[in-house]
C-alpha cells in the first residue's frame, strides 16, 4: 500500500491518494479542482484511478471529482454518501454509498461508515489490511468529521440545526468511532487554519489513540455539556460556505484549461490587485480591491469576491497570477476575464494611500477602525477605535464618517490593506493603513485597551 497526501496550503485542504502496490489500482479521496498534482502522482506510480471518494458535500471548496473523472475519460467512478437523503447526493455521483458498504482495490478493502454531525450525510472511509482470513483497520479518511485536535463544526446548516447535528456528532464519536483500535491512523480533510473546525491543531500525523489523549472533544464528559461545547463556535462560518455547498450538490461545470489572457484595459466589473500592501499603497488602479497573494489569499477571496461578476487580476508576474486564478477556481469563482501586469498599470490612472506608522497615529485626530476578529479585539485594541470585522465591513459603511481622516488596523497590515481598498472603492478618500498593525502598535509600547470578555477573564 502506498499513500500520498496533497495539501492546498491556503485553505488547509488535504487530498489523499491510496494505491495498491500489487495491482497499481488507486482511489482519490476528497479531491479539489487542483487536479494536476493528483494526475502527476498517479503517473509517477504508474497507477490507475478506480474510485474517487467523497466523504461529504464540501462547503469550503469546489469538488474536483468531476474534472478528475473527465480527465481519465470517465474510467473512474465517483462514490458519494446516500445517508443524508436525496438533497445531499451530488448530481455527479456514480455510486450512492450506504453505511458500512465495502469497496476493494487489489488487496485493500475500504469500508464507508456513516458519521453524521458536521453534515447529515458524512462518511468516514476506513481502510482494512487483510492477512490470511482476517481484516484489521489500519487507517481512516475522516474528512471533516474527526480533525486533529478538533471535530467538524456542526453549525453550517444554521442555528436551528446545530444542536441536532451536535447530538448526532456525539453518537458518531462515542458509538461509531470508538469501535476502532487506538492504533488506527487518522487522515483528516483539513489541517490548522481551516474554517471547518474549531482550534484544529497543526499536527501532520495522528492516530485515534493520540486523539483520545489530546483532543478535548473525545473526552467522555456529560453529554449536555459536551453538546454545548460543540455548538459554541467562536467565529461565524464564511459567507461563501452556503454557496459552495449548493454548487457541490448541483455539480460545478467542468472548466477547460485555457491560456491566460492579458487585458488591454481594465473594463472588468471587479478588479483584484494581488500585489503586496506596500506596493499597492504606492499606486493602483481606481476601484481595485487589494487581496495580496499568499497563504491567506484564498480565504479572503472566497469571503469578499463576487461569484457573479467578471474578475480581472492585477499582479507582478504571470506565475503568481496563475496560482491566484487556480485558487479562484477552487472557490468556484470561475468568471475570470484576464490579467494586467504591474508594469502595464497606466500611471495617469494610478492612485495611492499612505501607510501610517504607529507613533504618528494620534488617536484623537483620525477615526480608527479595527478589522480584526472579536477574539483579537478582546485581547487588546486602540482606545476609541471602532470594531468592524473585515468580512462585514462592506455592510457597515454607514458607520464610518467620510469627511474624517481614517486609519485602519488589523494584526499585521494584511487585512487593513484590504479594508482600505474597500473604503476607497466606496468613495472614502482620506484613508490609511496602520503599517505593521496591532503588533507594531504594541511593539512601539503604545497603550491598548482590553475587551469586555478579556477583562472578565482576568478578573
Amino acid at each position: 500500500m502506498r499513500l500520498k497526501k496533497l495539501t492546498h496550503a491556503g485553505l488547509s485542504i488535504n487530498t489523499y491518494l491510496l494505491i495498491d502496490e500489487k495491482t497499481h489500482l488507486a482511489v482519490a479521496v476528497d479531491p479539489t479542482r487542483e487536479i494536476v498534482p493528483v494526475i502527476e502522482a498517479l503517473q509517477l506510480e504508474k497507477a490507475k484511478l478506480m474510485y474517487i471518494l467523497e466523504t461529504h458535500v464540501h462547503a469550503d471548496f469546489v469538488s474536483g471529482a468531476k474534472e478528475l473523472k473527465h480527465y481519465f475519460k470517465e474510467a473512474s467512478q465517483i462514490l458519494c454518501s446516500a445517508e443524508g437523503g436525496e438533497e445531499w447526493i451530488p448530481s455527479y455521483a456514480d455510486v450512492k454509498v450506504r453505511d458500512q458498504e465495502i469497496i476493494e482495490i487489489g488487496s485493500l478493502k475500504l469500508q464507508a461508515w456513516h458519521v453524521p454531525g458536521h453534515t447529515p450525510e458524512h462518511l468516514m472511509w476506513v481502510v482494512f489490511e487483510t492477512t490470511n482470513d482476517s481484516s484489521y483497520p489500519i487507517l481512516a479518511f475522516t474528512g471533516d468529521f474527526l480533525l486533529t485536535g478538533s471535530l467538524g463544526r456542526p453549525d453550517l446548516l444554521g442555528e436551528s440545526k446545530s444542536r441536532e447535528l451536535a447530538e448526532k456528532m456525539h453518537h458518531s464519536v462515542f458509538h461509531t468511532l470508538f469501535q476502532f483500535p487506538d492504533s488506527m491512523i487518522i487522515l483528516p480533510a483539513h489541517g490548522a487554519g481551516s474554517f471547518c473546525g474549531k482550534s484544529i491543531s497543526g499536527k501532520s500525523e495522528t492516530s485515534l489513540g493520540e486523539e483520545k489523549h489530546s483532543n478535548p472533544y473525545l473526552n467522555r464528559i456529560d453529554k449536555t455539556h459536551w453538546i454545548e461545547n460543540m455548538i459554541d463556535q467562536t467565529s461565524p462560518a464564511p459567507s461563501y460556505f452556503a454557496r459552495l455547498k449548493q454548487l457541490n450538490v448541483k455539480g460545478a461545470t467542468i472548466t477547460q484549461a485555457t491560456p491566460l489572457a492579458e487585458a488591454e484595459d481594465a473594463q472588468a466589473e471587479f478588479l483584484v490587485d494581488i500585489r503586496n500592501p506596500e506596493v499597492f499603497a504606492k499606486g493602483h488602479l481606481p476601484g481595485s480591491i487589494n487581496i495580496p497573494y499568499g497563504p491567506l489569499f484564498a480565504k479572503w477571496a472566497g469571503e469578499l469576491l463576487p461569484h457573479n461578476l467578471p474578475i480581472l487580476l492585477i499582479g507582478k508576474t504571470i506565475d503568481i497570477i496563475q496560482k491566484a486564478e487556480l485558487d479562484l477556481r477552487i472557490l468556484g469563482l470561475d468568471n475570470f476575464k484576464g490579467y494586467i501586469l504591474e508594469d502595464k498599470i497606466p500611471k495617469e490612472k494610478s492612485i495611492s494611500f499612505e501607510l501610517a506608522a504607529p507613533k504618528t497615529v494620534n488617536k484623537e485626530k483620525p477615526f480608527v477602525i479595527d478589522v480584526r476578529t472579536d477574539e483579537e479585539w478582546d485581547e487588546g485594541h486602540i482606545s476609541g477605535a471602532l470594531h468592524i470585522p473585515l468580512q462585514t465591513l462592506s455592510q457597515e459603511l454607514s458607520k464610518i464618517p467620510k469627511e474624517q481622516e481614517i486609519v485602519i488596523t488589523c494584526g499585521s497590515g494584511y487585512r487593513s490593506s484590504i479594508a482600505v481598498s474597500i473604503l476607497e472603492k466606496n468613495g472614502f478618500q482620506n484613508v490609511a493603513s496602520l503599517n505593521g498593525g496591532m503588533q507594531a502598535w504594541k511593539n512601539a509600547g503604545l497603550d491598548v485597551e482590553l475587551g469586555f470578555w478579556t477583562k472578565i477573564k482576568f478578573f
